[in-house]
């Protein structure tokens, strides 16, 4: 164990030594700085006298405060700007979970590339999914290149760390086949609201973020999305500055939502459950989209496992006939690849699908959505037919 002794000097100021033993022998490093001496005894004790000095060694003075991780996060997340409330209290979430343990004891300038590496690890170890150590990972990395611009470390240690690659989730894309069987065990209330997700684009929390207000001459202007807050929910702005766009609709489709929203106030919703209340994602899937797509796949709607009921919009819906029914089970997320594949089928080029869906860059469209367009596959079949017709 270690011990602070305070001394003051002939100036007037206070030196603050750390005594403690390493190798049978009294040894000692001293500190202006109270935090500083809290902090390095504290490392003494966790790590043992050995590394706690090896630390101390890279530190960039005798005297560096040796602000932990936890210390030097907690600030950052604080200053941070342009985020979301929720966002902010997710980030001090994750650095006060068990899965930053390893680091957020430690002082930054001890936190290395070695250090980084075997925390991945250890996480990947403990069966972590790869894009939550990715989203973990990304946090870390902001952290320690901000104290590498403030110059508290030389480097960011997590810069081109190797993250573990998983299986993304398979994006299904309806056909118009598929979702005219799908949409034909819909309860007619929230038809429109599924013809737009797949006609449209939109993502979920913009679709139901609507106003009646936002339709008008056949289109829906998005400036607003749902956003999860403390007390429940709260509408806030897209997801991303492109994701402000005012997006055309079928006509038929135009037809219905002017229907549904005339004679009702400007800032109503445009999408309520049949009681009037916004209609939120994990009550819509547990009772309504799941037993949607069970009917579709030629299941009865009620999962036996399951307590959850179906709602009574769906009493006395059949599962289809098995030769008729769905042989995928699409998320409600696939309605939105759906219509980025039909818009692509149509012939849309790739900057107007960015538009539709309100992605912020291009690239992210075409990393998504590129091996749909058919002159590529085209392209890319005439490509090996030649060097076939060479072969032979």
């Amino acid at each position: 164990m270690s011990s602070i002794r305070h001394r003051r000097r002939s100036d007037g100021s206070v030196s603050h030594t750390v005594l403690f033993r390493t190798g049978g022998r009294q040894s000692s490093a001293t500190f202006d700085d109270l935090d500083a001496a809290e902090r390095f005894r504290r490392l003494v004790n966790q790590l043992g006298p050995e590394q706690a000095l090896a630390i101390l060694d890279r530190a960039p003075a005798s005297d560096a405060p040796l602000a932990t991780l936890a210390d030097f996060a907690a600030s950052y997340i604080d200053a941070l700007t342009g985020i979301e409330a929720s966002t902010r209290r997710r980030y001090h979430r994750m650095i006060a979970s068990p899965a930053f343990a390893p680091l957020s004891c430690l002082p930054l300038v001890a936190i290395d590339v070695d250090a980084v590496r075997a925390w991945v690890n250890v996480q990947e170890d403990d069966g972590a999914a790869p894009k939550t150590i990715a989203n973990r990972h990304g946090l870390l990395s902001a952290i320690l290149a901000d104290a590498a611009r403030r110059g508290i470390i030389p480097t960011n240690p997590a810069d081109g760390t190797r993250l573990p690659r998983g299986m993304k989730a398979e994006m299904v894309f309806l056909t118009p086949e598929q979702f005219r069987i799908l949409r034909s065990v819909v309860p007619d209330h929230y038809r429109p609201l599924i013809t737009l997700l797949a006609s449209a684009g939109l993502r979920w929390s913009e679709a139901t973020a609507l106003q009646v207000g936002d339709l008008s001459d056949g289109a829906v202007t998005v400036t607003k999305a749902w956003k999860k807050a403390p007390s429940g929910f709260r509408l806030g702005p897209p997801k991303t500055r492109r994701a402000n766009r005012t997006v055309s609709l079928a006509p038929d489709l135009a037809d219905t939502l002017t229907a549904t929203a005339r004679g009702r106030s400007r800032t109503d919703l445009l999408f309520t459950t049949p009681s009037g209340t916004p209609v939120r994602h994990n009550v819509f899937f547990q009772h309504v989209w799941a037993p949607v797509t069970r009917l579709a796949s030629g299941l009865p709607a009620q999962d036996p496992v399951s307590r959850r009921r179906p709602t009574s919009l769906l009493d006395g819906v059949k599962p289809l006939p098995k030769g008729q029914a769905l042989d995928v089970r699409p998320r409600i997320h696939d309605l939105r690849h759906t219509a980025a594949s039909w818009m692509i089928a149509a012939g849309l080029d790739l900057v107007t699908v960015q538009y539709m869906l309100g992605h912020e860059s291009v690239t992210t469209t075409a990393d998504l959505y590129g091996h749909l367009l058919p002159e590529r596959r085209r392209a890319a079949a005439d490509a090996m037919a030649t060097m076939l017709a060479r072969a032979e």
